[in-house]
Formats: structure tokens, C-alpha cells, sequence
């Protein structure tokens, strides 16, 4: 530890640096405040990497030194941390994984008079000093040394950044309602997208797209309907993405343009995947990509204050939003599950979860995707341990299909890949992308001399290569569906290959996965899946982490969302379970218009906007109306039949016999 003498304070250079005496309005020099005396931190190593400072250090009682050196010199050291951040005499909060310690942040609360109550956290007693003018304690606590609720990267939509230092306002005596209005992720799994609006200010948490059913013919993608907000993108204050995968991203290059290119804002995984998805459609000059750090940054968005906390899911920077409206507090948490063994080994910190619940939540919105399985979700270290078995075990090729955004995923595969010296090719281009992505963003390591590409894969032996393929959905052009059915140019299925399909079937999709397994299996490839192997683990959360995230977030009012109706029944039972109020569980509907009034009561009201489906068909949006899918249904149901001949209408004859073209009609001549 490096420490500075009291002739070292006093020298001539450092006097140089010390700070002027202040003036007074009149000109007159006034003197400086003497500031109130520090408790000891020279022996903290937990703040950080002591650094010298041109300072006086704390005393005790008697006048004596804390620290050990001369006693007749007087001595200080301070920390240095990564952000700025206020000493005071507050109890620490360890951090996991050997982090520095933080404080926890002063959360004012609206009491009589409109002041703002005592902190959360009482201070420890100070040691004594002349903290007022009189050299009298003050009556009310000095807030100055306290962090301020909200305190950290302050991002204004035009991305510069700023320091906050200000309380959260109390609430609004304005008669206002701040609306929620979900668009999509309610009732269905995908076509996320919510809107929260407060007078002239709208932002907008996710925008993705729904997978089709079989049944939808030559439907590519389902969209979010945003015509309400047709006379309203003026008041769109900004787009915040909470995870990378397409339920929550897909409808960007769709929807960004008619929106007039609303700010979007993610962590630095997330905003390199929708950079990928707007380069698909040449639109990413145009757009405003803000990168932002969990738990460090906060975004002004109008009347809103948002801020992140780190979720654990299968695809890195995940998020939950903590929003700051004029009528009370919102937590939006989706796609999301508690894993203490993540891949990343990036825990979710309870303490910070703590902490938001701590402050009074008054609307929590929660992923249901799993609320009908009990337990807790199955941790990634159990998923790396059975491929690494299964790959153990193969005496020939690997290929294991997966979605393409499940980075943390691939990240594994690699490392099981070089523990069994095999090499690895990539297949699939959207994986493709996303794992070079993730290189050049260091969210990803490769091990050295593992990845291969298609040229080189037949050098080596099948005992040698590991194949890490996209199609887990049985999509028909997807590389596994490719090899399966014998079309792809370079990976042919052959008798001692297995196949592991590390994915689960997307509602909907399970007669495709099945019909790619079945042509897997007759060409003589061994299988397997998660019902053989936990070769999977599902991202979202079962039911007693659904519990843990309530006990932790203590809402008020809960709704919940990214799930078919029975799943948002059975969330509310939960929510109900361990003490949410039964009338203020709300189970909606997408369209529905929620209202919270000012003093944080949720209720929904009788009216809807338009939030039905929007197709896309290749090129076309919103071109594919329900007619036409009903026309495509019957002409698939029963086939085509037309009657071809020229008519001479002047003469009123038919100048030759007619033809007659069927598709999939039989008839006799």
C-alpha cells in the first residue's frame, strides 16, 4: 500500500494542486467548509486498488492516527474503483465471485410535507467532527453523502453520457395514467412487443416476430400490428431490447422503418445481432444503436427512467428492466431462469434483484413460459456434462443441431470439442454470423486450433470431427434438414453417425422435428434427444424460481406474460401462492390498455388497440390477410381446376376447344 507523508501533502507541488479559496457574492474570501471526517479505509481492500491522494487522513477520538506508520506525520489513502463512487460510512455488500463491494443505493420515499423519508440504510455512526457551521450536527442527514437513487451512466437518447446525482421525483399529483398496452407475447409464445406510455411519451420494450402455424401456407413470419402507433411516432422516446433471440428482435428491419427509426437500445450481444438482422435489409445506416451496460447505465426516455439488471437465459446479455414512470415503478423480466452453474459463469446477483424489490415494486410482468413445470430449471453445467458423455461415447461423426443464437451453447460444444480433440465446423448461416459476432466482440473464446471450415472437414476422420449445425426445429432448409434428406453438398448422413438435437420443439413445430428425426434414423444415424439425454436445458423458469423472482420483487400488482392462457393462469396461482393479492392478478390479453393512476394501482380498462396479425410473405407485409390463407387452405384442400379457351366476342364463338389445367384435382375426360 502506498502511502504519502504529511511533508509530501504539504510540499510546494501539491500545493499547487490544492483547490482556491472559494469567494464570497461580495467578493470577499470566504472560507472553505471543513468536510466531515472519514472513517478508516486504508485497511478496506475490498473498495478497490489503494491509490495516493493529496488529502488529510482520518483520526481518531484522541487525535491519533488509525494507520501504523510515524505518528507524527498525518497519512490517508482512497480507492481507486472502475466508476465514480461516494465514500461514506455505510455497510458493505459483497459482491460474487471476489468483486469489489458496492453500496447499496439511497431510495427516497414521498412522505408529508413532500420530503423524502430517511435512507434505506441507516448510516453507521461517524466519528465526531465540525460538520455544520456552527459545529452542530445538522438536523436533517446530509444526502450529499449518500449515492443517489439511480446514480451512474445517465444515456440521453442522443447517446451522450452524464452523471445522475438526483433523487427519483415522488410521485405525480397529475391525474395522468401511464398505460401498458402488450401488442404481442400474451396468449402465444413470440411476438413480443409492449408499449408504455405516459402523456406524449412512448417507449417500447421488444419487437419480435411469431413462427407460423403449419396450417398458415407460405406465411415466412407473424408481426406485431402497430398501426395505433401510425400518429404517434413522434412520440416514441425509444426502442429497449432485452435479449438477442427472434421472438424479440425479428420484427426490427419490418417495423423500425414505419416507426421513423426510434433510438434501440441492448447490450453490446443483443445490438450485434439486430446490427446482423438490419444489414439483412440494408437498413442499418439509418438506424440509432445504443450499446448499454447492465446495472451501470440509466436511460432518461422522456418521462421514463430505465435501468438493467442481468438475467441468466441461453443467449448472453439478457436483461430485466426496471422502469421509473411519474405513477410508480414497472420490473419487466422475460425470457429469463435462475442458473448457479451458468456457461458464461455470470450469475444472476440476487442482491441487486433484492435490492429493485427493496424499493417497492409496483407492477411486475414475468415470463410464463414454463409456469405448468415444477422444480427448478436443469443448470447449463449438467448440459455440458452430457455432451461431453455423449461425445465420449460416439466412435464416429458428432453433429449436434441447436438454435443459432444460443451462443453460450456453441461456447460448450467448443470446449467438449477440444477436450476430445476433434475439430469443429460450423454450418448454418445465421450461426455462422452470430459465432463470428460473438469472436470479435470477445463474448466468445475459441480454443486454439479447433475450428475447421467445409473444405477441410472430409481431411480428417469422422472420429475427428464435430459438426455444430442450425435445423434443431426441423426448419426445411436448415442444414440438418438438408443432410437428413441427403441434399447437403458436403455432409452426407451415414450409417455411425450421431445426431444430437440439443433443442426443444417450439410449440407447433413438433411434426417437423419428428419427420427429420424419422429420416435420420433411415439413414442410419443414431439419435439423440433430450427425453435420452439432458442434452438441453430450457431458458426460461420453472415454478419455484417463478416463486423466488416474486418473494424477491414483493409486486403489488403482477401480470403475466410470454405464454398461452393456461400458462398465465397458472403464473397468477403461483403469484397468488406466495402472496400477491388475487384481485391484483391480471391475466390479458394483447390489445388490452392497463392504466396505473398516481398512486400505483394497476387496472385494466374495456378498451383495446388493433394487435392482431401481421404476415409476412416473403417480401410483402401485411399483403396476406386471412382470406387469402382460407383460399390457400381450400386450394390445398382440394386442388386447383381451370378452363383455358379465346373467345371471339364480336363474332360470339369460341375460335379454338378449351384447355383444361388441374393441380392436385382428379377428373375424367
Amino acid at each position: 500500500m502506498n502511502i504519502i507523508t504529511n511533508k509530501e501533502v504539504f510540499s510546494e507541488e501539491n500545493q499547487a494542486k490544492l483547490p482556491k479559496k472559494a469567494e464570497s457574492r461580495r467578493g470577499r474570501p470566504r472560507k472553505m467548509p471543513i468536510p466531515p471526517v472519514l472513517p478508516n479505509i486504508a485497511s478496506d481492500t475490498s473498495l478497490g486498488t489503494p491509490v495516493t491522494s493529496n488529502a488529510v487522513a482520518p483520526t481518531t477520538t484522541n487525535g491519533s492516527s488509525n494507520n501504523t506508520a510515524d505518528p507524527g506525520e498525518r497519512k490517508t489513502v482512497f480507492y481507486q474503483a472502475s466508476r465514480p463512487r461516494i465514500i461514506h460510512p455505510r455497510p458493505d455488500i459483497p459482491r460474487a465471485n471476489g468483486e469489489p463491494t458496492i453500496r447499496p443505493r439511497y431510495t427516497p420515499r414521498p412522505v408529508a410535507g413532500g420530503r423524502f423519508s430517511s435512507p434505506s440504510v441507516a448510516p453507521s455512526p461517524v466519528q465526531p467532527g465540525r460538520i455544520g457551521r456552527f459545529q452542530t450536527p445538522r438536523r436533517r442527514p446530509d444526502r450529499r453523502q449518500y449515492p443517489q437513487d439511480g446514480a451512474g451512466s445517465f444515456i440521453q437518447p442522443n447517446g451522450s453520457q452524464t452523471t445522475l446525482s438526483q433523487p427519483v421525483a415522488p410521485r405525480t399529483t397529475s391525474t395522468e395514467q401511464v398505460k401498458i398496452i402488450p401488442l404481442g407475447g400474451l396468449e402465444e409464445i413470440g411476438k413480443n412487443m409492449t408499449l408504455i406510455e405516459y402523456g406524449r411519451d412512448i417507449i417500447i420494450v421488444d419487437m419480435g416476430f411469431l413462427f407460423p402455424d403449419s396450417d398458415m401456407l407460405g406465411v415466412d413470419y407473424i408481426i406485431p400490428d402497430v398501426s395505433y402507433l401510425d400518429d404517434k411516432k413522434d412520440r416514441i422516446r425509444g426502442v429497449v431490447i432485452t435479449h438477442g433471440h427472434l421472438d424479440h428482435i425479428g420484427a426490427i428491419p419490418y417495423l423500425i422503418q414505419r416507426l421513423g427509426f426510434p433510438p434501440i437500445y441492448g447490450t453490446s450481444i443483443t445490438i450485434g445481432m439486430v446490427k446482423q438482422r438490419l444489414e439483412e435489409f440494408n437498413l442499418l445506416g439509418r438506424n440509432k444503436l445504443i450499446t448499454i451496460e447492465p446495472e451501470k447505465d440509466v436511460l432518461q426516455l422522456g418521462s421514463f427512467r430505465v435501468s438493467t439488471f442481468r438475467l441468466t437465459h441461453n443467449v448472453p446479455g439478457a436483461v430485466g428492466l426496471e422502469i421509473e414512470t411519474p405513477n410508480g415503478r414497472l420490473v419487466y423480466c422475460t425470457d429469463w431462469k435462475f442458473d448457479y452453474n451458468p456457461a458464461d459463469g455470470q450469475q444472476v446477483d440476487f442482491r441487486t434483484l433484492a435490492a429493485v424489490g427493496s424499493r417497492g415494486v409496483d407492477l411486475l410482468l414475468s415470463d410464463s413460459t414454463n409456469a405448468d413445470k415444477p422444480g427448478h430449471t436443469i443448470s447449463e453445467k449438467v448440459v455440458e456434462a452430457s455432451l461431453s458423455q455423449a461425445v465420449e461415447e460416439a466412435k464416429g461423426r458428432v453433429i449436434i443441431a441447436m438454435f443459432s443464437t444460443m451462443l453460450a451453447r456453441i461456447q460448450q460444444t467448443l470446449n467438449v470439442a477440444y477436450r476430445n480433440n476433434r475439430k469443429v465446423l460450423i454450418l448454418g448461416r445465421s450461426m455462422q454470423q452470430n459465432v463470428e459476432m460473438a469472436i470479435n466482440l470477445k463474448a466468445m473464446v475459441v480454443p486454439p486450433n479447433t475450428m475447421i471450415s467445409e473444405r477441410e472437414v472430409n481431411r480428417f476422420p469422422d472420429e475427428k470431427v464435430l459438426v455444430i449445425s442450425t435445423g434443431s426445429q426441423g426448419e426445411d432448409r436448415a442444414a440438418l434438414s438438408r443432410m437428413a434428406n441427403g441434399e447437403h453438398r458436403i455432409i452426407k448422413i451415414h450409417k455411425g453417425d450421431t445426431v444430437i438435437i440439443s433443442a426443444s420443439p417450439i410449440p407447433g413445430n413438433e411434426r417437423s422435428v419428428s419427420g427429420v428425426m424419422d429420416m435420420l434414423y433411415k439413414a442410419g444415424a443414431s439419435v439423440i434427444y433430450n427425453k435420452i439425454l439432458d442434452v438441453h436445458s430450457s431458458g426460461h423458469a420453472y415454478q419455484d424460481d417463478l416463486k423466488l423472482m416474486l418473494a424477491l420483487m414483493k409486486p403489488k400488482y403482477f401480470i403475466p406474460l410470454h405464454g398461452e392462457r393456461s400458462r398465465l393462469i397458472l403464473h397468477g396461482k403461483l403469484a397468488e401462492e406466495v402472496g400477491v393479492a388475487p384481485e391484483n392478478i391480471i391475466i390479458g390479453d394483447n390489445g388490452l390498455i392497463l392504466e396505473m393512476d398516481n398512486t400505483g394501482k394497476v387496472m385494466p380498462t374495456d378498451n383495446h388497440v388493433p394487435a392482431g396479425y401481421v404476415m409476412v410473405d416473403g417480401l410483402g407485409v401485411g399483403d396476406v390477410g386471412n382470406i387469402v390463407l382460407r383460399d390457400r387452405q381450400a386450394m390445398a384442400k382440394e386442388g386447383v381446376f381451370m378452363i383455358v379457351s379465346v373467345y371471339d366476342g364480336k363474332n360470339h364463338h369460341f375460335l379454338n376447344s378449351p384447355d383444361i389445367i388441374s393441380r392436385g384435382f382428379i377428373y375424367m375426360r
